[in-house]
């Protein structure tokens, strides 16, 4: 959910992404990118959304638009969590790969650690 509690969005074995208005209950965009499962979402600071799913990859999208402002790429699994840093400044994903990313939101490379490693 959003921090301003109207918005929410939901990933789905379909390969949709849904950005819901809590307020009306309707689905306000149906986000088509992935080629597979989404099986994470996650809110991050100024209306924007990330999906991932099992095709290994990760889209970043602003409320409006029809396709991701940025996709992030590195996995070699599907992902399988995300999660916003405190500060929304990084984005994690985890992985069927055994390893778990740091995404610097404002870009860069991601700091990659594996199931073994201190990240």
């Amino acid at each position: 959910m959003a921090p301003d509690g109207k918005t929410a969005a939901t990933g789905s074995f379909d390969t949709k992404t849904i950005i819901w208005s809590l307020e009306t209950g309707e689905a306000r965009d149906v986000l088509l990118f992935h080629e597979c499962e989404v099986s994470a979402v996650a809110v991050l600071p100024n209306g924007r959304f990330a999906s991932a799913g099992a095709d290994d990859r990760i889209a970043l999208w602003q409320i409006g638009r029809g396709e991701p402002a940025q996709i992030l790429e590195g996995h070699t699994g599907p992902v399988a969590d995300l999660e916003l840093s405190r500060d929304g400044s990084m984005l994690a994903s985890a992985s069927w790969d055994t390893t778990v990313r740091l995404w610097p939101l404002a870009g860069g490379l991601a700091r990659v650690g594996t199931d073994t490693d201190d990240v």
